[in-house]
């Protein structure tokens, strides 16, 4: 599903992996924990606080090995400077903070990324070769080059500005969010031959959930679009999880009102047929609220 694996951590945490042997002494490779390698400050006194296991406000070799986990979502941090000296990092999860701007081409470890909710402009993982999965929903991204990333079976890149998407390299891909993007015609054609083959259309084992129920969404999806990632084995759905049939070509207008609109880029709520509701509801029954089913009790 979608729906983010690292929200369930209440709060930050940072794994350090204890050493059977005793700490060897501060070698001239240290990383002095400062504003010159660490400048923002939340991200600093978080790196104090929680990697620097001997308080000696500096990183060693080992003390950088031990970090292979980081969980720093919704904390106001601005600038990620010095995530680079995390080298055995594989889980980095960052999102909903301040970030415009994001430097991971040292973390060559990484297998899951979250960066969602950020003001990113443009996302280099050239250098991620390890990555499985990625969310990097709610940013500004116009583009997303996922080339060099062949192991990734997951990604949820929703509500950007994407007017294309290139997904000939990633053969182990069986997920895919792509809702609330700009791509249409043309593009979207290549997206579909893009996608890898997981099937041939018996099963539909991919879920690939590409139209938004709001008009807020500029992806246009037509009936042969959808029948086309059908026959490689995918199942086409809107983003209330519904399955899709497609359009005649033309671009989806809804009447709700911009509040509401608004509400469904964080809370989306739908009855059991589909049909998005504009506020959050009252009455007792079954719901669908981001893609989870919710049951409300007087």
């Amino acid at each position: 599903m979608r729906t983010n694996i690292f929200t369930r951590f209440s709060a930050v945490v940072c794994m350090l992996t204890a050493m059977a042997a005793a700490p060897s002494e501060s070698s001239a490779n240290n990383i002095t924990i400062n504003k010159a390698n660490f400048p923002d400050d939340i991200f600093r006194q978080y790196v104090l606080n929680n990697c620097d296991a001997d308080k000696n406000q500096s990183l060693s070799d080992q003390e950088i090995a031990d970090v292979t986990t980081l969980f720093i979502n919704n904390m106001d941090i601005a600038d990620l400077t010095g995530i680079g000296y995390f080298s055995s990092l594989n889980l980095l999860a960052c999102h909903e903070n301040k970030l415009t701007a994001l430097d991971v081409s040292k973390n060559t470890a990484l297998t899951e990324l979250d960066c969602g909710r950020n003001q990113l402009t443009a996302l280099d993982l050239s250098h991620n070769t390890a990555l499985k999965m990625l969310w990097c929903n709610v940013n500004q991204l116009t583009s997303l080059d996922l080339s060099h990333n062949t192991a990734l079976t997951f990604l949820c890149c929703d509500y950007n500005q994407l007017t294309a998407l290139d997904l000939s390299h990633n053969t182990a891909l069986t997920e895919l969010y792509c809702t609330y993007n700009r791509i249409s015609g043309e593009a979207m054609d290549a997206l579909i031959e893009s996608l890898p083959v997981i099937s041939d259309g018996s099963g539909f084992d991919g879920t690939f959930c590409v139209f938004g129920l709001d008009s807020q969404e500029q992806n246009v999806v037509t009936k042969s679009q959808v029948s086309a990632a059908i026959a490689k084995g995918w199942t086409v759905l809107t983003d209330s999880y519904g399955t899709y049939e497609g359009s005649d070509g033309s671009t989806f207008i809804s009447s709700l009102s911009g509040d509401s609109r608004n509400l469904c880029a964080y809370d989306c709520w739908y009855d059991l047929q589909g049909r998005r509701l504009n506020v959050k509801p009252t009455s007792r029954g079954i719901y669908i609220r981001n893609g989870k089913k919710v049951i409300l009790k007087d």
